[in-house]
C-alpha cells in the first residue's frame, strides 16, 4: 500500500506492548500413509495494556518484529505491514485490505490501523466502501525500547521451548525465519544455519 501516514502531536499515552507465545500439539494420527506423530504449534498473540488485541486472525511474528525495529534510513518513516494473517501467510486472503500503518520516531513507534482488520465483503466494491465507513479507527504509542525487550524475551521463550519440547514444531521454518529478525542479532549468531533447520 502507498499510502503515506501521519500521526498527529506527541502520544499522552503510551501502551504497554506484550507478545505472548502460544502452543498446540497436534493429535498422533495413523492413516493410509502410515503414522504422523505429534507436533507442536508454535504462535503469538499481541496483548496491549494487559488485553488481547483480539483480531480472529494470526499473527505474522516476522511483520510485528518488522515494525518495531528501528528503520536505518529516514525514507522509511512510516510502513504498512501484514501484522494479521490468514493462516496460509496472505493477509489478502483473509479479506485483509490495509493492514497496520507504521510510523516510527526516535523512541516510539505508533501503530494506526482500522478494526475489525478483514473487511468481510470480499472484492465487492459497495461493502469495501461499508467497511472503510465503519470499521474504526485505532491507534497504539510504544516506547521502542519496551517494546525490543519483550520482543527479546519472547524470542527467548521460543528458543527454550524449542530445545527442550519433544516435539517437533510443525511450522518450524517460518519459526527460524523470527529469528532472523532478532532485534540483537541474525539467527546465524545463535549458531543455527539453515542446513540444520530440520534438528531443531
Amino acid at each position: 500500500m502507498n499510502q503515506s501516514l501521519e500521526v498527529g502531536g506527541d502520544s499522552a499515552i503510551t501502551n504497554r506492548f506484550e507478545l505472548r507465545l502460544m502452543q498446540e500439539r497436534t493429535p498422533d494420527v495413523t492413516d493410509a500413509r502410515g503414522f504422523n506423530p505429534a507436533e507442536l504449534w508454535l504462535y503469538a498473540e499481541i496483548w496491549i495494556d494487559g488485553k488481547l488485541l483480539d483480531e480472529p486472525h494470526r499473527v505474522c511474528v516476522i511483520s510485528v518484529l518488522r515494525s518495531l525495529e528501528k528503520p536505518r534510513s529516514r525514507q522509511y518513516a512510516s510502513q504498512w505491514e501484514e501484522v494479521f494473517t490468514c493462516g496460509c501467510g496472505t493477509a489478502a486472503c483473509a479479506n485483509i485490505d490495509e493492514g497496520v500503518g507504521v510510523v516510527h520516531t526516535e523512541d516510539n513507534v505508533d501503530w494506526v490501523f482500522r478494526r475489525p482488520q478483514a473487511n468481510k465483503f470480499g472484492s465487492d466494491p459497495i461493502g469495501y466502501r461499508t467497511w472503510c465507513e465503519t470499521a474504526k479507527w485505532h491507534q497504539y504509542h510504544f516506547d521502542r525500547h519496551q517494546a525490543t525487550r519483550e520482543l527479546i524475551r519472547f524470542l527467548d521463550e521460543v528458543w527454550l521451548v524449542l530445545k527442550t519440547s519433544d516435539l517437533k514444531p510443525s511450522n518450524h521454518s517460518d519459526i527460524l525465519n523470527w529469528f532472523d529478525n532478532d532485534p540483537r542479532s541474525p539467527m546465524r549468531d545463535r549458531g543455527i544455519s539453515w542446513t540444520e533447520s530440520d534438528e531443531v
